[in-house]
């Protein structure tokens, strides 16, 4: 668990740094609720991927079953998240590169969780 998060921390590191380069260059578009995006992703990452870890550990059968339906809950609460967030974000000079950025976040931070679970019921079946 501690090499996950590690791993996770570091992909943090470098959404942020690529994001702050990104909002030198184009401050116009890119607001602190960029980075606020980002570190939603870190958290709802590192705690799906921390319940998963938890359930491998007890059960790993359990997980081909349970798979399908933690990425659809995760899925389901991040489109809530997207919604309120695009709610109550007006400005629409924002607007576009916001739901960008968060689609952007939602795409990179999915596959690093699932190849992270992946990794651990590989890891859990070989004990």
């Amino acid at each position: 668990m501690r090499e996950f998060i590690k791993r996770l921390m570091l992909l943090t590191a470098l959404v942020l740094a690529v994001t702050s380069v990104l909002a030198l260059v184009a401050n116009q578009y890119f607001t602190p609720k960029c980075f606020l995006i980002a570190l939603y992703f870190l958290l709802s990452t590192g705690i799906v991927c921390g319940y998963v870890h938890k359930l491998v550990q007890k059960n790993p059968r359990i997980f081909s079953s349970m798979f399908l339906l933690i990425t659809f809950g995760q899925m389901f609460v991040h489109i809530v998240v997207l919604f309120l967030f695009l709610l109550i974000n007006k400005d629409m000079a924002t607007y576009k590169t916001a739901l960008i950025y968060y689609l952007l976040m939602y795409l990179i931070y999915t596959i690093f969780g699932v190849v992270s679970m992946m990794k651990m019921v590989k890891q859990a079946n070989k004990k």
